[in-house]
């Protein structure tokens, strides 16, 4: 919706947004199972505290350190980070957003976070919260035939 010429750069972007942690499911998966148990059991404890404790690592700097040994644009990065200057950028909040609709949907359409999530999705692209439920339910914009 803000007609970004390199919207490409931004999906792949969004798509990336967490194969550090994705890697670390498939190659550790027990080291991720205890920090999702902490994480499940102390609502208080942030996710980079749980990582720093059983990693040793946050795993954004494993993202950041896959990047540049890849070689991959660093406007990837730059999209992926999560820092508040970051957030400044339409491109990055875009990227954020999106990520945390997927995330917080993953626990189920009830989850109490996604309130938040349609309001702040609302305000990026300057459309009422109803708009974005419609978008999020009818991605292409339009309504199929069984929603009539």
């Amino acid at each position: 919706m803000h007609k970004d010429l390199d919207f490409d750069e931004v999906l792949i972007a969004t798509l990336l947004h967490d194969f550090a942690e994705m890697l670390m499911w498939c190659f550790a998966p027990e080291k991720m199972n205890t920090i999702f148990d902490m994480l499940k059991k102390d609502k208080s404890l942030r996710g980079k505290d749980a990582q720093a404790q059983v990693l040793g690592f946050h795993l954004s700097d494993l993202q950041k350190e896959l990047i540049n040994t890849y070689a991959m644009p660093s406007s990837l990065m730059q999209l992926m980070e999560e820092d508040e200057v970051v957030k400044l950028s339409k491109r990055a909040t875009g990227v954020l957003l999106a990520v945390n609709l997927a995330r917080h949907s993953a626990n189920g359409w009830g989850d109490a976070a996604l309130p938040d999530d349609y309001k702040a999705i609302a305000h990026f692209l300057n459309v009422d919260v109803q708009r974005v439920l419609y978008l999020i339910r009818h991605p292409n914009g339009h309504a199929s035939a069984s929603d009539d």
